[in-house]
């Protein structure tokens, strides 16, 4: 929700690198974690459909893109949409430290 308090193009352009650098920590972090996740017999299916499945939000935000009324209203669902994600992670968390991968699940 920081790209609502953006005054101009350049603080906002530096918001958005900034934003973008996170975005791509988590992505690292999910790579691994959903590696850990599951069993090995579907590891790879479960870890496509995952991806799958996240990533069918690029679409859905592209064709949304030309129909919101401000820039802001697309911030706006973009940042609720992490702070969902967040919340998701939080309620559905899965501790895969110390267990072997083929015990995981």
């Amino acid at each position: 929700f920081c790209f609502l308090a953006a005054s101009s193009a350049p603080s906002l352009l530096l918001l958005a690198a900034a934003q973008n650098f996170f975005v791509d920590i988590i992505w690292c972090n999910m790579y691994t974690y959903l590696a850990e996740a599951f069993p090995t017999s579907v590891r790879s299916s479960a870890f496509g459909i995952s991806m799958g499945v996240g990533r069918s939000g690029a679409v859905v935000s592209t064709a949304l893109g030309g129909v919101l009324p401000a820039l802001e209203v697309a911030f706006a669902l973009y940042g609720g949409a992490f702070f969902l994600g967040g919340l998701l992670c939080l309620c559905f968390k899965l501790e895969t430290s110390g267990r072997s991968l083929a015990d995981v699940v």
